[in-house]
């Protein structure tokens, strides 16, 4: 939703004069207004996550990608139900990573990671 297209719209339209209309716009400039403000805080965060060193190498931690090998079992298909093992590894026309499995080709940010699932009792 482009909140800056939707709200020059809503004042071209003259809405100001009409009541029902009136509650929509103060509706849409709250929703923009917080919005901007979300947006700025989490980038104010992340700018201090990035300034401070220790916490830096702690957020890298965290987003560590998982050690993927050859027969490994991954979860493909639309509801990420069915099971392929890793034959190999390469890469699309976009230099993007792709696990060669047993049920063809695959995104490797696609796909859930068997090993990485809770286990069930």
């Amino acid at each position: 939703m482009n909140f800056e297209k939707q709200l020059s719209k809503a004042l071209t339209e003259s809405v100001i004069n009409d009541p029902t209309k009136l509650e929509s716009l103060k509706t849409l400039i709250t929703l923009a207004t917080e919005h901007y403000q979300k947006r700025a805080a989490i980038l104010e965060n992340l700018q201090k996550v990035l300034d401070n060193p220790k916490k830096s190498k702690k957020l890298i931690a965290e987003l560590k990608l998982p050690d993927l090998e050859k027969g490994d079992t991954l979860l493909v298909g639309k509801f990420k139900n069915r099971k392929a093992e890793i034959k190999g590894f390469s890469t699309d026309e976009n230099g993007q990573p792709i696990a060669q499995t047993t049920k063809g080709d695959q995104k490797i940010f696609k796909p859930r990671i068997a090993k990485l699932m809770p286990k069930k009792d």
